[in-house]
Protein backbone atom coordinates (compact mmCIF):
# COMPACT_ATOMS: atom_id res chain seq x y z
CA UNK A 1 0.00 0.00 0.00
CA UNK A 2 1.18 3.47 -0.93
CA UNK A 3 0.46 6.20 1.60
CA UNK A 4 -0.25 9.76 0.50
CA UNK A 5 2.77 12.01 0.74
CA UNK A 6 0.94 14.51 2.89
CA UNK A 7 0.28 11.94 5.62
CA UNK A 8 3.88 10.73 5.51
CA UNK A 9 5.13 14.28 5.77
CA UNK A 10 2.85 14.92 8.70
CA UNK A 11 4.20 11.84 10.49
CA UNK A 12 7.83 12.84 9.80
CA UNK A 13 7.17 16.36 10.97
CA UNK A 14 5.65 15.08 14.19
CA UNK A 15 8.63 12.80 14.93
CA UNK A 16 11.12 15.52 14.02
CA UNK A 17 9.34 18.06 16.18
CA UNK A 18 9.37 15.61 19.06
CA UNK A 19 13.11 15.00 18.60
CA UNK A 20 13.82 18.70 18.42
CA UNK A 21 11.71 19.27 21.49
CA UNK A 22 13.71 16.72 23.50
CA UNK A 23 16.98 18.24 22.31
CA UNK A 24 15.82 21.76 23.19
CA UNK A 25 14.79 20.63 26.65
CA UNK A 26 18.14 18.91 27.17
CA UNK A 27 20.10 21.99 26.06
CA UNK A 28 17.89 24.24 28.20
CA UNK A 29 18.52 22.04 31.22
CA UNK A 30 22.30 22.09 30.67
CA UNK A 31 22.23 25.88 30.30
CA UNK A 32 20.22 26.10 33.53
CA UNK A 33 22.80 23.97 35.35
CA UNK A 34 25.61 26.07 33.92
CA UNK A 35 23.97 29.29 35.14
CA UNK A 36 23.48 27.77 38.57
CA UNK A 37 27.12 26.78 38.63
CA UNK A 38 28.09 30.40 38.00
CA UNK A 39 26.32 31.64 41.13
CA UNK A 40 29.31 30.87 43.27
CA UNK A 41 31.79 32.72 41.05
CA UNK A 42 33.69 35.46 42.84
CA UNK A 43 33.72 39.07 41.68
CA UNK A 44 36.62 41.42 40.96
CA UNK A 45 38.14 42.80 44.17
CA UNK A 46 36.58 40.13 46.43
CA UNK A 47 38.40 38.41 49.28
CA UNK A 48 37.54 34.70 49.37
CA UNK A 49 39.67 34.51 52.49
CA UNK A 50 39.90 35.71 55.10
CA UNK A 51 36.27 36.39 55.95
CA UNK A 52 35.21 39.12 58.35
CA UNK A 53 34.43 37.62 61.77
CA UNK A 54 35.87 34.41 60.38
CA UNK A 55 38.20 31.89 61.97
CA UNK A 56 41.87 31.64 61.11
CA UNK A 57 44.38 29.03 62.26
CA UNK A 58 46.99 30.92 64.23
CA UNK A 59 49.94 29.70 62.14
CA UNK A 60 49.22 32.06 59.23
CA UNK A 61 46.60 34.16 57.49
CA UNK A 62 45.65 32.76 54.05
CA UNK A 63 44.68 35.44 51.54
CA UNK A 64 42.64 34.45 48.48
CA UNK A 65 41.81 37.47 46.32
CA UNK A 66 40.07 37.92 42.97
CA UNK A 67 41.67 40.28 40.48
CA UNK A 68 42.09 40.25 36.70
CA UNK A 69 45.59 41.72 37.06
CA UNK A 70 48.47 41.26 39.47
CA UNK A 71 47.25 42.57 42.86
CA UNK A 72 49.22 44.29 45.59
CA UNK A 73 48.17 43.17 49.08
CA UNK A 74 49.39 44.58 52.37
CA UNK A 75 48.61 43.34 55.87
CA UNK A 76 49.67 45.81 58.57
CA UNK A 77 51.86 47.50 55.94
CA UNK A 78 53.68 44.26 55.12
CA UNK A 79 53.59 43.25 51.45
CA UNK A 80 52.21 39.78 50.79
CA UNK A 81 53.70 37.74 47.96
CA UNK A 82 50.70 36.85 45.78
CA UNK A 83 50.81 33.95 43.33
CA UNK A 84 48.42 33.12 40.50
CA UNK A 85 46.30 30.01 41.10
CA UNK A 86 45.07 27.75 38.28
CA UNK A 87 41.67 29.40 38.55
CA UNK A 88 40.82 32.47 36.50
CA UNK A 89 41.68 35.76 38.23
CA UNK A 90 42.28 34.06 41.59
CA UNK A 91 45.46 34.92 43.54
CA UNK A 92 46.80 33.45 46.73
CA UNK A 93 49.28 34.51 49.40
CA UNK A 94 49.82 34.14 53.13
CA UNK A 95 51.51 35.80 56.07
CA UNK A 96 52.74 34.12 59.24
CA UNK A 97 50.71 34.80 62.38
CA UNK A 98 51.48 33.43 65.82
CA UNK A 99 48.79 34.94 68.04
CA UNK A 100 45.55 33.51 69.48
CA UNK A 101 42.30 35.34 70.10
CA UNK A 102 40.15 37.90 68.32
CA UNK A 103 42.01 40.70 66.56
CA UNK A 104 41.38 43.46 64.07
CA UNK A 105 43.61 43.09 61.03
CA UNK A 106 43.79 45.88 58.43
CA UNK A 107 44.26 44.71 54.84
CA UNK A 108 44.85 46.99 51.87
CA UNK A 109 44.51 45.66 48.32
CA UNK A 110 45.23 47.31 45.00
CA UNK A 111 43.52 45.68 42.00
CA UNK A 112 44.16 47.44 38.73
CA UNK A 113 43.33 51.07 39.57
CA UNK A 114 41.13 50.32 42.53
CA UNK A 115 42.25 50.62 46.15
CA UNK A 116 40.36 48.39 48.59
CA UNK A 117 40.79 49.01 52.31
CA UNK A 118 39.28 46.50 54.71
CA UNK A 119 39.49 45.91 58.44
CA UNK A 120 38.86 42.26 59.20
CA UNK A 121 37.91 41.04 62.64
CA UNK A 122 39.54 37.62 62.81
CA UNK A 123 39.29 34.85 65.40
CA UNK A 124 42.67 33.16 65.62
CA UNK A 125 42.52 29.63 67.06
CA UNK A 126 45.00 26.85 67.80
CA UNK A 127 45.05 23.42 66.15
CA UNK A 128 43.60 21.58 69.14
CA UNK A 129 40.63 23.98 69.28
CA UNK A 130 37.64 22.64 67.32
CA UNK A 131 35.44 25.71 67.93
CA UNK A 132 34.96 26.46 64.20
CA UNK A 133 33.77 22.88 63.63
CA UNK A 134 31.37 23.15 66.58
CA UNK A 135 29.97 26.46 65.33
CA UNK A 136 29.47 24.98 61.87
CA UNK A 137 27.73 21.91 63.34
CA UNK A 138 25.53 24.03 65.61
CA UNK A 139 24.38 26.14 62.68
CA UNK A 140 23.30 23.01 60.79
CA UNK A 141 21.59 21.49 63.85
CA UNK A 142 19.76 24.75 64.50
CA UNK A 143 18.32 24.74 60.99
CA UNK A 144 17.53 21.02 60.68
CA UNK A 145 15.56 18.89 63.10
CA UNK A 146 17.18 15.49 63.64
CA UNK A 147 13.92 13.65 62.90
CA UNK A 148 13.65 15.43 59.54
CA UNK A 149 17.03 14.25 58.28
CA UNK A 150 17.05 11.47 55.70
CA UNK A 151 18.34 7.93 56.17
CA UNK A 152 20.74 8.65 53.36
CA UNK A 153 24.43 9.27 52.71
CA UNK A 154 24.51 13.08 52.96
CA UNK A 155 22.86 13.45 56.35
CA UNK A 156 24.55 10.23 57.51
CA UNK A 157 28.05 11.62 56.97
CA UNK A 158 27.22 14.80 58.86
CA UNK A 159 26.13 12.67 61.83
CA UNK A 160 29.26 10.53 61.55
CA UNK A 161 31.50 13.61 61.62
CA UNK A 162 29.43 15.10 64.45
CA UNK A 163 29.97 12.00 66.57
CA UNK A 164 33.75 12.26 66.27
CA UNK A 165 33.94 15.76 67.74
CA UNK A 166 34.84 16.03 71.43
CA UNK A 167 31.90 14.88 73.52
CA UNK A 168 28.93 17.21 73.76
CA UNK A 169 25.59 16.16 75.24
CA UNK A 170 23.72 18.21 72.61
CA UNK A 171 25.36 16.22 69.84
CA UNK A 172 24.53 12.91 71.50
CA UNK A 173 20.89 13.92 72.00
CA UNK A 174 20.68 15.01 68.36
CA UNK A 175 21.94 11.65 67.07
CA UNK A 176 19.62 9.82 69.51
CA UNK A 177 16.57 11.64 68.12
CA UNK A 178 17.64 10.70 64.59
CA UNK A 179 18.20 7.03 65.37
CA UNK A 180 14.98 6.82 67.44
CA UNK A 181 12.98 8.23 64.53
CA UNK A 182 14.26 5.53 62.18
CA UNK A 183 13.71 2.83 64.79
CA UNK A 184 10.03 3.82 64.81
CA UNK A 185 9.93 4.44 61.05
CA UNK A 186 12.41 1.96 59.54
CA UNK A 187 14.01 3.04 56.29
CA UNK A 188 14.26 0.80 53.24
CA UNK A 189 17.87 -0.34 52.91
CA UNK A 190 18.46 -1.62 49.39
CA UNK A 191 21.55 0.15 48.05
CA UNK A 192 24.91 1.54 49.12
CA UNK A 193 23.88 5.07 50.05
CA UNK A 194 21.34 3.70 52.54
CA UNK A 195 24.09 2.17 54.67
CA UNK A 196 26.24 4.94 56.22
CA UNK A 197 23.49 6.11 58.61
CA UNK A 198 24.39 3.01 60.61
CA UNK A 199 27.85 4.49 61.30
CA UNK A 200 26.33 6.89 63.84
CA UNK A 201 24.10 4.06 65.09
CA UNK A 202 27.17 1.96 65.84
CA UNK A 203 28.98 4.87 67.52
CA UNK A 204 25.97 5.78 69.67
CA UNK A 205 25.38 2.19 70.75
CA UNK A 206 29.04 1.83 71.73
CA UNK A 207 28.85 5.14 73.59
CA UNK A 208 25.78 4.65 75.76
CA UNK A 209 24.14 1.33 74.81
CA UNK A 210 21.33 3.01 72.86
CA UNK A 211 19.22 -0.05 72.00
CA UNK A 212 17.25 1.57 69.17
CA UNK A 213 20.51 2.43 67.41
CA UNK A 214 21.60 -1.18 67.75
CA UNK A 215 18.45 -2.38 65.98
CA UNK A 216 19.06 0.10 63.14
CA UNK A 217 22.63 -1.15 62.89
CA UNK A 218 21.55 -4.79 62.64
CA UNK A 219 18.99 -3.96 59.92
CA UNK A 220 21.75 -2.35 57.85
CA UNK A 221 24.26 -5.14 58.41
CA UNK A 222 21.63 -7.65 57.30
CA UNK A 223 21.58 -5.96 53.89
CA UNK A 224 25.39 -5.90 53.69
CA UNK A 225 25.64 -9.57 54.62
CA UNK A 226 22.77 -10.99 52.60
CA UNK A 227 21.99 -8.40 49.93
CA UNK A 228 22.81 -9.13 46.28
CA UNK A 229 26.46 -9.03 45.26
CA UNK A 230 27.80 -8.53 41.77
CA UNK A 231 30.40 -10.58 39.89
CA UNK A 232 33.23 -8.69 41.66
CA UNK A 233 31.95 -9.56 45.13
CA UNK A 234 30.87 -5.97 45.73
CA UNK A 235 27.46 -4.31 46.13
CA UNK A 236 26.13 -2.46 43.08
CA UNK A 237 25.96 1.19 44.05
CA UNK A 238 22.23 1.46 43.35
CA UNK A 239 21.41 -2.12 44.25
CA UNK A 240 19.28 -4.23 41.95
CA UNK A 241 15.72 -3.11 42.65
CA UNK A 242 15.86 0.70 42.90
CA UNK A 243 14.69 2.97 40.11
CA UNK A 244 18.24 4.37 39.77
CA UNK A 245 19.53 0.85 39.14
CA UNK A 246 17.61 0.97 35.85
CA UNK A 247 19.64 4.03 34.80
CA UNK A 248 23.00 2.85 36.22
CA UNK A 249 22.84 -0.95 36.28
CA UNK A 250 25.65 -3.29 37.26
CA UNK A 251 28.12 -0.69 38.49
CA UNK A 252 30.29 0.15 41.47
CA UNK A 253 31.07 3.73 42.50
CA UNK A 254 33.97 4.94 44.62
CA UNK A 255 31.44 6.53 46.98
CA UNK A 256 30.60 3.05 48.24
CA UNK A 257 33.95 2.67 50.00
CA UNK A 258 32.72 5.30 52.46
CA UNK A 259 29.09 4.17 52.40
CA UNK A 260 29.11 0.46 53.14
CA UNK A 261 32.76 -0.70 53.21
CA UNK A 262 33.77 1.54 56.14
CA UNK A 263 30.67 0.46 58.08
CA UNK A 264 31.56 -3.19 57.47
CA UNK A 265 35.05 -2.67 58.88
CA UNK A 266 33.97 -0.65 61.91
CA UNK A 267 31.17 -3.12 62.69
CA UNK A 268 33.46 -6.09 62.15
CA UNK A 269 35.87 -4.68 64.73
CA UNK A 270 33.26 -3.59 67.30
CA UNK A 271 31.09 -6.72 67.02
CA UNK A 272 34.10 -9.02 66.65
CA UNK A 273 32.75 -10.45 63.40
CA UNK A 274 35.64 -11.33 61.13
CA UNK A 275 33.49 -11.98 58.06
CA UNK A 276 32.27 -8.38 58.13
CA UNK A 277 35.79 -7.08 58.65
CA UNK A 278 37.15 -9.20 55.80
CA UNK A 279 34.35 -8.11 53.48
CA UNK A 280 34.89 -4.39 54.15
CA UNK A 281 38.68 -4.50 53.76
CA UNK A 282 38.40 -6.57 50.58
CA UNK A 283 36.29 -3.85 48.96
CA UNK A 284 39.36 -1.62 48.92
CA UNK A 285 41.25 -4.28 46.98
CA UNK A 286 38.40 -4.87 44.53
CA UNK A 287 37.90 -1.18 43.83
CA UNK A 288 41.62 -0.45 43.44
CA UNK A 289 42.07 -3.31 40.96
CA UNK A 290 39.33 -1.99 38.70
CA UNK A 291 39.17 1.74 39.24
CA UNK A 292 42.68 3.01 39.91
CA UNK A 293 44.23 4.54 36.79
CA UNK A 294 47.97 3.92 36.83
CA UNK A 295 49.32 7.00 35.06
CA UNK A 296 47.66 9.49 37.45
CA UNK A 297 47.16 7.26 40.49
CA UNK A 298 43.60 8.59 40.69
CA UNK A 299 40.40 6.53 40.81
CA UNK A 300 37.60 6.62 38.27
CA UNK A 301 34.20 7.60 39.56
CA UNK A 302 32.43 4.40 38.50
CA UNK A 303 32.99 1.01 36.89
CA UNK A 304 30.53 -0.91 34.71
CA UNK A 305 30.84 -4.54 35.79
CA UNK A 306 29.06 -5.91 32.71
CA UNK A 307 31.12 -4.01 30.13
CA UNK A 308 34.25 -4.17 32.29
CA UNK A 309 35.19 -0.52 31.80
CA UNK A 310 35.07 2.77 33.69
CA UNK A 311 32.47 5.42 33.08
CA UNK A 312 32.71 8.06 32.01
CA UNK A 313 35.10 6.47 29.49
CA UNK A 314 37.33 9.55 29.27
CA UNK A 315 40.10 10.10 31.82
CA UNK A 316 37.90 12.12 34.15
CA UNK A 317 38.77 12.03 37.85
CA UNK A 318 36.41 13.47 40.43
CA UNK A 319 37.87 15.14 43.51
CA UNK A 320 35.29 14.10 46.11
CA UNK A 321 35.24 10.52 44.81
CA UNK A 322 38.99 10.21 45.32
CA UNK A 323 38.48 11.82 48.71
CA UNK A 324 36.03 9.05 49.64
CA UNK A 325 38.70 6.50 48.75
CA UNK A 326 41.46 8.18 50.75
CA UNK A 327 39.34 8.94 53.81
CA UNK A 328 37.87 5.44 53.97
CA UNK A 329 41.36 3.92 53.71
CA UNK A 330 42.88 5.85 56.62
CA UNK A 331 39.76 5.47 58.79
CA UNK A 332 39.84 1.70 58.27
CA UNK A 333 43.54 1.54 59.12
CA UNK A 334 43.01 3.76 62.15
CA UNK A 335 40.25 1.44 63.39
CA UNK A 336 42.51 -1.60 63.10
CA UNK A 337 45.37 0.14 64.88
CA UNK A 338 43.26 1.38 67.79
CA UNK A 339 41.78 -2.08 68.26
CA UNK A 340 45.27 -3.60 68.06
CA UNK A 341 44.11 -5.89 65.25
CA UNK A 342 46.59 -7.33 62.82
CA UNK A 343 45.04 -8.27 59.48
CA UNK A 344 46.68 -9.85 56.46
CA UNK A 345 45.41 -7.02 54.21
CA UNK A 346 46.85 -4.19 56.33
CA UNK A 347 50.17 -3.92 54.43
CA UNK A 348 48.36 -3.71 51.11
CA UNK A 349 45.90 -1.10 52.38
CA UNK A 350 48.79 0.97 53.74
CA UNK A 351 50.43 0.80 50.31
CA UNK A 352 47.19 1.89 48.62
CA UNK A 353 46.95 4.86 51.00
CA UNK A 354 50.58 5.81 50.35
CA UNK A 355 50.20 5.63 46.58
CA UNK A 356 46.98 7.62 46.57
CA UNK A 357 48.35 10.31 48.88
CA UNK A 358 51.49 10.75 46.78
CA UNK A 359 49.39 11.05 43.63
CA UNK A 360 46.97 13.53 45.21
CA UNK A 361 49.82 15.64 46.57
CA UNK A 362 50.99 16.27 43.00
CA UNK A 363 47.61 17.81 42.11
CA UNK A 364 47.36 20.09 45.16
CA UNK A 365 47.21 23.77 44.12
CA UNK A 366 49.31 26.43 45.85
CA UNK A 367 46.26 27.65 47.79
CA UNK A 368 45.46 24.11 49.06
CA UNK A 369 41.93 24.03 47.64
CA UNK A 370 41.52 21.34 44.98
CA UNK A 371 39.55 21.54 41.74
CA UNK A 372 36.43 19.39 41.49
CA UNK A 373 38.06 17.88 38.38
CA UNK A 374 41.06 16.64 40.30
CA UNK A 375 43.61 16.27 37.52
CA UNK A 376 42.54 19.41 35.62
CA UNK A 377 43.18 22.32 38.03
CA UNK A 378 41.47 25.43 36.74
CA UNK A 379 39.04 23.61 34.44
CA UNK A 380 36.24 23.26 36.96
CA UNK A 381 35.94 25.15 40.25
CA UNK A 382 37.38 25.05 43.75
CA UNK A 383 35.51 22.56 45.90
CA UNK A 384 35.68 22.38 49.70
CA UNK A 385 34.15 19.00 50.61
CA UNK A 386 36.60 17.01 48.48
CA UNK A 387 39.48 19.20 49.67
CA UNK A 388 38.54 18.41 53.28
CA UNK A 389 38.59 14.68 52.50
CA UNK A 390 42.06 15.03 50.99
CA UNK A 391 43.15 16.79 54.16
CA UNK A 392 41.93 13.80 56.19
CA UNK A 393 43.98 11.43 54.03
CA UNK A 394 47.12 13.52 54.55
CA UNK A 395 46.70 14.20 58.28
CA UNK A 396 45.63 10.74 59.43
CA UNK A 397 48.06 9.08 57.04
CA UNK A 398 50.91 10.98 58.72
CA UNK A 399 49.53 10.24 62.20
CA UNK A 400 49.45 6.53 61.34
CA UNK A 401 53.09 6.77 60.17
CA UNK A 402 52.03 5.78 56.66
CA UNK A 403 53.04 9.17 55.24
CA UNK A 404 55.94 11.54 55.85
CA UNK A 405 55.49 14.61 58.13
CA UNK A 406 55.17 16.99 55.17
CA UNK A 407 51.82 15.39 54.39
CA UNK A 408 50.60 16.32 57.87
CA UNK A 409 51.56 19.93 57.24
CA UNK A 410 49.81 19.85 53.86
CA UNK A 411 46.66 18.56 55.58
CA UNK A 412 46.87 21.32 58.17
CA UNK A 413 47.25 23.89 55.39
CA UNK A 414 44.13 22.51 53.70
CA UNK A 415 42.29 22.76 57.01
CA UNK A 416 43.47 26.36 57.48
CA UNK A 417 42.49 27.33 53.91
CA UNK A 418 38.97 25.87 54.26
CA UNK A 419 38.42 27.36 57.72
CA UNK A 420 39.40 30.84 56.51
CA UNK A 421 36.59 30.59 53.92
CA UNK A 422 33.85 29.72 56.42
CA UNK A 423 31.36 32.57 56.66
CA UNK A 424 29.84 33.97 59.85
CA UNK A 425 26.06 33.96 60.27
CA UNK A 426 23.75 34.78 63.15
CA UNK A 427 23.50 31.05 63.93
CA UNK A 428 27.18 30.12 63.69
CA UNK A 429 29.36 29.42 60.69
CA UNK A 430 28.41 28.51 57.13
CA UNK A 431 30.42 26.43 54.64
CA UNK A 432 30.30 27.57 50.99
CA UNK A 433 31.52 26.02 47.73
CA UNK A 434 30.31 22.44 48.19
CA UNK A 435 29.43 20.71 44.94
CA UNK A 436 26.00 19.14 44.76
CA UNK A 437 25.34 15.40 44.50
CA UNK A 438 27.30 14.13 41.52
CA UNK A 439 26.81 11.26 39.08
CA UNK A 440 29.41 10.01 36.56
CA UNK A 441 29.43 12.61 33.77
CA UNK A 442 31.69 13.52 30.90
CA UNK A 443 34.13 16.15 32.18
CA UNK A 444 31.86 19.10 31.35
CA UNK A 445 29.19 17.59 33.57
CA UNK A 446 31.39 17.86 36.67
CA UNK A 447 32.13 21.50 35.84
CA UNK A 448 28.47 22.49 35.75
CA UNK A 449 27.31 20.69 38.90
CA UNK A 450 26.17 23.67 40.98
CA UNK A 451 27.91 24.59 44.20
CA UNK A 452 25.89 25.24 47.32
CA UNK A 453 26.44 25.92 50.99
CA UNK A 454 26.04 23.79 54.11
CA UNK A 455 25.39 20.49 52.36
CA UNK A 456 25.58 17.98 55.23
CA UNK A 457 28.23 15.74 53.66
CA UNK A 458 30.51 18.75 53.14
CA UNK A 459 30.13 19.80 56.76
CA UNK A 460 30.69 16.18 57.83
CA UNK A 461 33.97 16.07 55.88
CA UNK A 462 35.12 19.28 57.57
CA UNK A 463 34.20 17.92 61.03
CA UNK A 464 36.26 14.80 60.35
CA UNK A 465 39.19 16.96 59.26
CA UNK A 466 38.93 19.14 62.37
CA UNK A 467 38.93 16.01 64.55
CA UNK A 468 41.97 14.67 62.71
CA UNK A 469 43.97 17.89 63.08
CA UNK A 470 43.03 18.36 66.74
CA UNK A 471 43.84 14.76 67.58
CA UNK A 472 40.72 14.54 69.72
CA UNK A 473 37.95 12.05 69.27
CA UNK A 474 34.74 11.19 71.04
CA UNK A 475 31.90 8.95 69.81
Amino acid sequence: MVYPRRRSGQRCASVCLSTVSVEVRAVTFLVFLFLLAQEGLAKEGEFLSPQNNGWVLNTHIPVAFVCSDFPVIKIKNENIIMKKTPHRHLWYGQIEWRKVGQQDVPIVAKCRKHLITRQFTLNFFSMNDVTPAKLLAQNFMHKHQASKLKWDWGDALFLYGLGRLPEDINYINYVERYQTHYFIHPATIDWADRCPSALSALALWRKNGHSKSYVNLLRTLEFIRNGPKNSLGAIDHFGEETWMSKIFPASIWVDSLMMYALLSVESGVELEQKELLDFGLNQQIIFSQKMRETSTGAYYHAWNTKKNRPFPKTNTFWLRGNGWVGTSLVLMLEKLEKAAISHELQPLLRLLAQNLARSMYDFMPINYIFDTLLTRPGYGYEELSGSALMGILFVKGAQLKILAPEFFQAGVNIYAAITARLRSTDDGLSMPDISGPTIPYPKLGYKIVPRGRDYPYGIGAYLLLAEAVSGEQAL
